[in-house]
């Protein structure tokens, strides 16, 4: 499960990713906390070289 089609790894986080999307959530591994966190990139162009590869 995504939390959005835009997912990065932060570090300070470990095993969990950060969503940067509309709807800005941490990613856990067995999906969204639902916790909101602050948006880092403000567009999609920005965000693009985060994204997962499938």
């Amino acid at each position: 499960m995504k939390c959005g089609d835009c997912e990065y790894f932060l570090p300070d986080y470990k095993n969990a990713g950060m969503c940067v999307i509309s709807s800005d959530k941490i990613c856990a591994s067995r999906g969204c906390t639902g916790l909101p966190f602050r948006r880092v990139f403000a567009h999609d162009e920005a965000c693009e070289k985060f994204r997962k590869k499938s």
